[in-house]
């Protein structure tokens, strides 16, 4: 019998992708084993914040129960967002890094049609070291693509892995480009200037902001 059945196989499935969203290597039972454990161990440290009630008690045993079941809910729900925070924020900053480097991958990208290779050929070969985790998710669709698997789908189970609407509607228009059989070398470049543009656009507002928020606080 599975160690951990009584949780529901859809919530498993759900936390396995979340995990390996966020480039977690760690199985799902074994993190929820570990989340148990660390919330007992915390159980016990909130539980010590009720001694004085505990010493006071009338039934000590009903009252040790009672606010150990209570220790024990506090404890399981700080563990719950400790480590809710930690895949959200695993997966922000990967984010981010696939963003901070997508507009000089298309141009790459962009310049490898240019010469006449086919856009399979022209996202492999513009793959950089420098673009870390973009060129780990380029190798995973070029390994899908030479396995038989269609192009477009790869880039839609690519994108899907990232809460980004840069990335989601840059790729979109890739596609969009692909189905239509149009110029893909101009469509490419115009995509990464836009997100370099987007970007630039961005890093203006948040300095304005930035300004604006020294300013009332000094104010």
């Amino acid at each position: 019998m599975n160690e951990f059945s009584l949780i529901p196989e859809k919530i498993k499935s759900k936390i396995d992708l979340e995990l390996s969203n966020a480039d977690i290597k760690i199985a799902t039972n074994k993190l929820i084993s570990q989340s148990l454990i660390y919330s007992f161990i915390l159980s016990i440290i909130v539980l010590l914040f009720f001694r004085t009630n505990l010493r006071l008690a009338a039934n000590f045993t009903t009252t040790l129960m009672t606010y150990y079941l209570i220790s024990l809910l506090i404890a399981i729900v700080i563990v719950i967002f400790f480590v809710y925070s930690r895949i959200t924020l695993k997966k922000i900053k990967r984010k981010k890094e696939i963003e901070n480097v997508l507009p000089d991958y298309l141009q790459l990208v962009a310049a490898n049609l240019t010469a006449g290779m086919p856009i399979d050929q022209a996202m492999w070969y513009a793959v950089r070291e420098r673009f870390g985790i973009l060129a780990e998710e380029v190798e995973v669709i070029a390994r899908k693509v030479a396995s038989g698997a269609e192009l477009e789908q790869a880039l839609i189970e690519f994108i899907n892995k990232y809460d980004s609407d840069l990335l989601k509607k840059s790729i979109m228009l890739l596609i969009e480009g692909l189905r239509s059989g149009g110029e893909l070398a101009s469509l490419v470049n115009k995509i990464a200037w836009n997100i370099k543009e987007t970007q630039i656009l961005e890093k203006e507002i948040n300095a304005e902001i930035t300004t604006y928020v020294i300013f009332i606080t000094f104010a």
